[in-house]
């Protein structure tokens, strides 16, 4: 079946991958191997997946480490929660990728039953726009720390992969109830600076410290105070 060609006004990460040279560089950054393909397409531009297809969002790549061929644990975990990537959001790849590499790091073998001790894995109602997502049981006890609220803005841009995105005959869900271990990881990569942006400066981060000088301030100014009689 014939595809539609992506949107030429792109966003936000979809500039790392809409154009044959941009996809070439973005294939070599993540070590995507040849038996591999992949296509980059806008949300509003998917259309049905062929059976050995799955999609999955260029933000699970850059932030949420998933590598090609998937690990057997993210497949695992897939399977386990009987979802496909396209169903969940970035929190749950950077969490069981995290494990990955707490596994390798610490000589441990945490399976999705650890995980989701750990965390509960939540979906929405329907008609809401949030993907299903890992939330800690327990507010303070985390396998990763440091992840995003939201994926808010890099949630429309897609790669369709297809070829050998699985190995061992063992593969989890695309979008049609189809069912896609290690390869070796990537090295840690800005997204910000493959943008041409910068991640320092941002308001949120001014805002916060600006806060928390006026909190401190006030603070000092009130404990300078003495009683009068």
């Amino acid at each position: 079946m014939a595809r539609r060609q992506p949107r030429v006004n792109a966003s936000k990460l979809a500039r790392l991958v809409n154009s044959e040279e941009r996809l070439a560089q973005f294939r070599q950054i993540y070590r995507v191997p040849p038996t591999v393909t992949l296509k980059y397409y806008h949300w509003d531009d998917l259309l049905v997946l062929n059976w050995d297809e799955i999609i999955i969002l260029i933000m699970a790549v850059v932030e949420g480490g998933v590598r090609f061929p998937l690990h057997p644990l993210l497949i695992e975990f897939l399977q386990t929660i009987n979802a496909s990537p396209s169903q969940v959001s970035i929190n749950i790849f950077q969490i069981v990728m995290g494990v990955v590499a707490l596994n390798c790091l610490l000589g441990v073998n945490l399976t999705p039953k650890d995980i989701l001790y750990v965390y509960q894995y939540t979906c929405p109602r329907s008609d809401s726009r949030t993907s299903c997502h890992l939330r800690a049981r327990v507010l303070n006890v985390k396998l990763v720390n440091g992840l995003p609220n939201s994926n808010k803005g890099y949630d429309k841009d897609y790669l369709v992969v297809s070829g050998g995105w699985f190995t061992g005959g063992s593969s989890c869900w695309n979008s049609y109830g189809f069912p896609g271990q290690v390869s070796e990881m990537a090295p840690p990569i800005n997204p910000f600076k493959l943008m041409g942006k910068t991640a320092s400066g941002s308001p949120s981060n001014a805002g916060k410290g600006k806060g928390k000088g006026k909190a401190k301030g006030a603070g000092q100014g009130k404990k300078g105070k003495t009683p009068t009689s």
